[in-house]
C-alpha cells in the first residue's frame, strides 16, 4: 500500500524474477508505503531473533526509516543514515542486499504482525526514485547462550563470552541525546565519555545486540552485573535491562538519585565499580529473551559528564566453554591515542587475518578494511572527532580497541 507521495513506475530492470517495485519521491513532502498482512493479524514470533531482508536501490541522500508494524504494538524502524552504508545499502543507484536484524526494530509485538515491511522518508531534501524486490523474513538463529560470565564493554576482565560490537549487535545513543566527551578510563585503553547534547533534557544509550541472548545462566542470586561508573553530575538516571520488544514489557530499571545513590556510587568524579546483582532484574525482565543487555536513561534533565566502562555480568551456571582471554587486547595495541592522521596498529600473530572496522558511538560502521598481522598503519584523517571502536574480526578470534580521533 502506498501512503504518500510515492508514485509507482514501470522501467526498472528487477533484482530477480520479473517485476520489481519501483517509486519516484517528490521533495520536501514526507512519503511512505507498506506491505500490508493479507488476511490480518499474523504471528511471526519465530522471526522476531531474524533479519528482514529485501534487495533495495537508490541514490537519495536522505535518512529515512525502515521497519514493520503491529497491532498489539505500534511497530518499530531503523533508521538508514544518509552517508553510510548501514546494513549493505549503497546508494549508488545499483541492486543492493539489505539484512537488518528484527531485535533492532524496537516497540514491535511479533505475535500480531500486520505490517511486513514499511518504508518512511521524512519531507526528503530532493526527488529521488527508491526501488524494492525479493522482500522476506529470514527465521530466527539460535540465540547465544553465555554460561559463567559474559562481557558486554570490557578490555581487561578475563570472561567466558565477549559481546563483539558490529559482530554481535550494536551501542547505540538515543536520538542523539549525547555527546562524546573526553575520557580518562578505568581500564583498558578507552571507556565511553559522553554529555548531554546541547538543548535536550533527557539522555539514553543502550547496548543492543542483533540476536536476542539467553542469560538463563545469570538466573541465581550469586550472579551480578559489574559496571564501573564515574560522574559529577547530580542527574537522575537509572540503569536498566530489558527483554523482548514490546516498550513497557519485560523491562527493570534502577535509579540513581543524587544523595541517595545505590551500590556505592558516589558523585565526586572518580571510578566506582559497582555490582548490582541480578536478582534485581529478573524478576521483571526474561533472561531467556534479552533484547538490551545494558541501557541508561534519565528524564529529568540532562548530565554534564558520565564516563562507563568495565560492563559485565558474573556469576553464570552451566558447563565451562573456551574463554575469551582478554590478555589478547593487552597485545594489541593502536597509537597514538588519541590520533590525529594515522593510526599505527601492532596485533599478535596469532590474531591471523580478517577484517577491522571503526565504529561510532552511535553504532554506525563508518570504515571498514581487510588486513592483515602485516598490517601497521590506519588513516583515520577523514574521521570526525570524537570516540571510536576499533573491531578486529578474524577467523581466530575477534576483539575491541578503543581510541579518541583528535
Amino acid at each position: 500500500d502506498v501512503w504518500n507521495n510515492m508514485v509507482g513506475v514501470s522501467n526498472v530492470t528487477p533484482q530477480e524474477g520479473s517485476e520489481a517495485w519501483s517509486f519516484d519521491v517528490t521533495a520536501n513532502n514526507w512519503c511512505g508505503m507498506g506491505v500490508a498482512c493479507t488476511g490480518g493479524d499474523i504471528n511471526m514470533k519465530n522471526y522476531s531473533d531474524g533479519f528482514l531482508k529485501f534487495h533495495m536501490k537508490t541514490t537519495s541522500t536522505d535518512n529515512f526509516n525502515i521497519g514493520v508494524i503491529s497491532s498489539g504494538a505500534d511497530g518499530g524502524s531503523v533508521e538508514m543514515v544518509a552517508g553510510t552504508n548501514d546494513y549493505g545499502l549503497v546508494r549508488d543507484g545499483n541492486w543492493h542486499e539489505v539484512s537488518i536484524p528484527l531485535n533492532l526494530m524496537g516497540n514491535v509485538d511479533f505475535n500480531t504482525i500486520i505490517q511486513a515491511f514499511t518504508f518512511v522518508c521524512h519531507a526528503p531534501s530532493q526527488n529521488f526514485n527508491v526501488s524494492f524486490d525479493n522482500i522476506y523474513w529470514q527465521e530466527s538463529a539460535t540465540r547465544p547462550a553465555p554460561t559463567q560470565s559474559f562481557g558486554i564493554f570490557t578490555e581487561t576482565t578475563p570472561v567466558n563470552y565477549m559481546y563483539q560490537l558490529g559482530v554481535n549487535g550494536e551501542f547505540y545513543i538515543w536520538e542523539n541525546t549525547l555527546q562524546p566527551a573526553a575520557e580518562t578510563p578505568y581500564e583498558g585503553s578507552g571507556c565511553l565519555s559522553l554529555t548531554s547534547t546541547p538543548g535536550l533534557n533527557w539522555f539514553g544509550l543502550a547496548f543492543t545486540p542483533f540476536i536476542k541472548y539467553d542469560l538463563s545462566a545469570f538466573h541465581n542470586d550469586s550472579a551480578k552485573l559489574h559496571v564501573s561508573v564515574k560522574t559529577s553530575s547530580s542527574a537522575t538516571f537509572q540503569i536498566g535491562m530489558k527483554s523482548g520488544n514490546v516498550d513497557g514489557i519485560g523491562q527493570q530499571w534502577i535509579t540513581f538519585e543524587s544523595g541517595n545513590d545505590p551500590y556505592g556510587l558516589l558523585r565526586d568524579g572518580n571510578w566506582h565499580h559497582l555490582e548490582i546483582p541480578m536478582s534485581h532484574f529478573y524478576n521483571r525482565v526474561d533472561l531467556s529473551q534479552v533484547s538490551q543487555l545494558f541501557e541508561i536513561l534519565g528524564t529529568t534533565g540532562p548530565i554534564t559528564d558520565l564516563q562507563l566502562d568495565d560492563i559485565y555480568i558474573t556469576g553464570g551456571s552451566g558447563s565451562n566453554v573456551s574463554m575469551h582471554d582478554n590478555s589478547v587486547n593487552h597485545s594489541i595495541h593502536v597509537y597514538p591515542n588519541p590520533v590525529g592522521d594515522y593510526l599505527n596498529l601492532s596485533v599478535p600473530a596469532e590474531m591471523g587475518n580478517g577484517e577491522v572496522e571503526i565504529v561510532n558511538l552511535t553504532g554506525q560502521v563508518v570504515q571498514r578494511m581487510d588486513w592483515s598481522t602485516k598490517t601497521n598503519k590506519l588513516e583515520v584523517s577523514g574521521l570526525e572527532s570524537g570516540i571510536y571502536l576499533l573491531n578486529f574480526i578474524s577467523d581466530n578470534q575477534n576483539y575491541t580497541v578503543k581510541f579518541i580521533k583528535k
